[in-house]
């Protein structure tokens, strides 16, 4: 049997998040996983045998997840072998039973190795791998989870396709993470084991870096927030404005901290941010506000930050407000002061070198 991929209970958060039953046979295992595991990097919260312990009867574990009520639903993968399990069986009964009393209990049926139920029932006949009756029962079992018109059916053909119809049923019914970014438990106890990282408010922060604030040479943690994920390079912004400057000393401030963390290898780039990351993430920035930092350098409260624009003259920067909005698009003059916030970028794929 291949490694068996991560769960809830790999996550960060536990405890308080609604999740999907996952039912399968062992004996489709292999397709089973790659659809698990593509699915958790997708935020989908799911429970399945991997929490099981030594000595645990099956059935009742089952009923105790299935029944809980932050379980919202299931997902039965079907196969011959899945119609043949005396685990699925008994899953699929309980299933059954909650859903005469919760309409939204959630079926999502993965069909593995036919084009609909009844071919499904035909070859389950056919491989014999039950007794008459012990395989009538189970038959009737199945029959009944697939018949309700609330259920989801999907034939298993592209894997990606398939964790889409999964994805999109999860973020309905609420059993998805609501962390904007979804972090692999790989990528997280690197993190974990090599900086000071937490979660905090269904959002990931890392400290790195230091910036001074005041003349006497006070220098404070730099926290940075996790707003995006781009392959394998994860997308952190400064959770505050580090400075407040005119436009020609904002590659000053790029450079302070660049040279802090120049000898971090899977640190890609730090700069100001620019529009194509703002538009794209600037969502999940939280909210451009005063600061810790740029406070002590100006008078009046911060309302302006520095974009860098794609294209163009080195000084085409754009401004935003503090509502997080662009308010203009040119070359700006020498006069202006606006807050900084700086970009950072982690790339996993070197997170072993």
């Amino acid at each position: 049997m291949p490694e068996k991929p991560p769960s809830r209970i790999d996550r960060e958060v536990l405890g308080d998040e609604n999740y999907l039953f996952i039912s399968y046979a062992h004996k489709d295992s292999d397709t089973v996983f790659s659809v698990l595991n593509n699915i958790y990097n997708l935020g989908v919260n799911y429970w399945y045998d991997k929490e099981l312990d030594v000595g645990d009867v099956w059935h009742e574990v089952a009923g105790v997840f299935l029944r809980n009520e932050k379980c919202r639903g299931s997902v039965v993968f079907l196969s011959v072998d899945a119609v043949a399990s005396d685990a699925v069986f008994q899953e699929v009964q309980i299933i059954n039973t909650i859903c005469k009393n919760d309409k939204s209990f959630r079926r999502i049926l993965i069909l593995l190795d036919s084009n609909n139920i009844a071919d499904l029932i035909e070859q389950a006949l056919i491989a014999k791998k039950n007794t008459t009756d012990d395989i009538v029962k189970k038959i009737g079992e199945i029959t009944e989870l697939s018949v309700d018109e609330d259920r989801i059916y999907h034939v298993h053909k592209d894997l990606l396709e398939t964790c889409k119809v999964i994805e999109e049923q999860s973020k309905k019914i609420g059993t998805n993470t609501d962390n904007p970014v979804v972090l692999s438990i790989y990528d997280r106890d690197m993190l974990v084991k090599k900086h000071k990282f937490w979660l905090e408010e269904s959002s990931y922060y890392i400290e790195l870096g230091k910036y001074c604030l005041t003349e006497e040479d006070r220098y404070e943690p730099i926290i940075w927030k996790l707003i995006g994920q781009q392959d394998s390079k994860l997308i952190f912004i400064s959770k505050y404005a580090i400075d407040f400057v005119e436009f020609s000393k904002i590659s000053n401030v790029e450079k302070c901290v660049a040279a802090q963390l120049k000898s971090i290898p899977y640190i890609n780039t730090v700069c100001a941010i620019d529009m194509k990351t703002f538009n794209k993430f600037g969502k999940n920035a939280g909210k451009w506000i005063a600061t810790d930092y740029a406070d002590l350098r100006r008078a009046q409260f911060l309302r302006a930050f520095w974009i860098k624009n794609d294209v163009g003259d080195s000084r085409n920067y754009a401004i935003c407000n503090a509502a997080g909005k662009v308010l203009e698009r040119r070359i700006v003059p020498d006069n202006i002061n606006c807050g900084v916030r700086l970009v950072l970028t982690v790339d996993t794929s070197k997170k072993k070198e």
